[in-house]
């Protein structure tokens, strides 16, 4: 199993890990946040990811060849090491199930309302499974095809936008308070999570001065794509009525019409699958590979089916949607807490470290 990927499959993993089931409802977000603002929210929230992932990349590239538990181990320790990576493991499980769960009740609500939560959840599980378990290399060029799939979808919304479209919902602009944009800054925030794991990701990449390009490249992307949802929401509801639809991106898939083709929001969301999944498997790689690095474990493998319980069972405890995007948000919430304070620790301790060896070589 290769271990190495490129810079270009680093940009789709870094956009299919932040882009996926928060589109659908990132517009309703926005929109409670700061209304007919919401499309600068998005700008504002891509702040916290792009100061991630330039510390992120700080960090491996002043260690490279070393993955992220062995950098963690290095820098904070054997013991404290493992706890810092233990802590990004419970985050990525936390993370894949509260995605999976999410991605089953838009299931439930536009495809498959009768089949129980637990089998759609088993049956997505495993598909995230058979991708965690190819590798990264595998995972790196299913990330890049499948965000080709995306763009279909996206451009179906646009014979509504060009129907029923006013740019008047988008006014005033900047008729908010700084704290209220200070506020949707760190909401909309939440949408982007999956950026943290460039720090597991970028140790692989062949061509080391290309990661932060790519990185940075594909935040970019995915705040393009965010902006388009958000705007064309918008300016079709208005901020409002957007604010009433839990998944207002779908909504407005309802309200296009396009000859021969019905029901658009059936169309994207048999698209959207193949898309939502990614960051779950993502997610799920990255727990499982800081463990079997961790515990020096050969097969990938056995870590995904040891794991494979544990995500369902998360997955499935939520009763309701709302108990599962509160789990969702709180998932978004410790992406940017982690996806900061981890890398500034493990730059500081770097630098510290750096600082120690240069006096210790100068008084030899």
């Amino acid at each position: 199993m290769s271990y190495t990927i490129t810079s270009k499959q680093l940009l789709f993993t870094l956009i299919s890990s932040m882009l996926g089931v928060g589109i659908l409802s990132l517009p309703r977000v926005t929109a409670e946040a700061v209304g007919q603002d919401a499309w600068l929210a998005v700008i504002l929230g891509g702040i916290i990811p792009f100061v991630s992932i330039w510390l992120s990349n700080k960090v491996v590239s002043r260690h490279p060849g070393l993955s992220f538990a062995a950098i963690t181990e290095m820098l904070a320790g054997k013991w404290a090491g493992k706890l810092l990576s233990a802590a990004f493991v419970i985050y990525s499980i936390i993370a894949s199930a509260a995605i999976l769960r999410v991605f089953t009740e838009v299931i439930t609500m536009f495809l498959l309302p009768r089949t129980p939560i637990l089998v759609k959840i088993m049956l997505g599980l495993a598909v995230s499974a058979y991708m965690t378990s190819s590798g990264i290399k595998v995972l790196g060029r299913l990330n890049e095809f499948l965000f080709y799939v995306l763009l279909p979808p996206l451009f179906l919304s646009i014979p509504a936008v060009v129907k029923f479209a006013d740019l008047h919902y988008l006014m005033p602009v900047l008729n908010n308070s700084l704290t209220d944009y200070s506020k949707a800054a760190f909401t909309t925030g939440f949408a982007y999570s999956g950026f943290e794991t460039i720090i597991v990701f970028a140790p692989y990449v062949l061509k080391k001065k290309e990661t932060l390009k790519a990185a940075v490249m594909a935040l970019i992307i995915t705040i393009t794509i965010y902006l388009y949802a958000v705007i064309t929401t918008i300016t079709v509801f208005g901020s409002e009525l957007t604010q009433m639809f839990t998944w207002p991106a779908l909504r407005l898939l309802s309200v296009s019409e396009i000859p021969v083709l019905e029901r658009m929001e059936f169309v994207a969301i048999i698209a959207w699958i193949g898309v939502a999944i990614r960051p779950a498997s993502n997610q799920y790689f990255c727990a499982g590979l800081i463990i079997k690095d961790v515990f020096g474990i050969k097969s990938l493998s056995k870590v995904v089916a040891l794991l494979y319980p544990i995500i369902a069972a998360i997955a499935w405890y939520p009763k309701n949607i709302s108990i599962a995007i509160r789990l969702s948000d709180f998932v978004g919430m410790y992406s940017l807490i982690l996806g900061t304070a981890l890398p500034l620790l493990l730059l500081g301790l770097s630098l510290i470290r750096g600082k120690g060896r240069a006096r210790d070589e100068k008084n030899t």
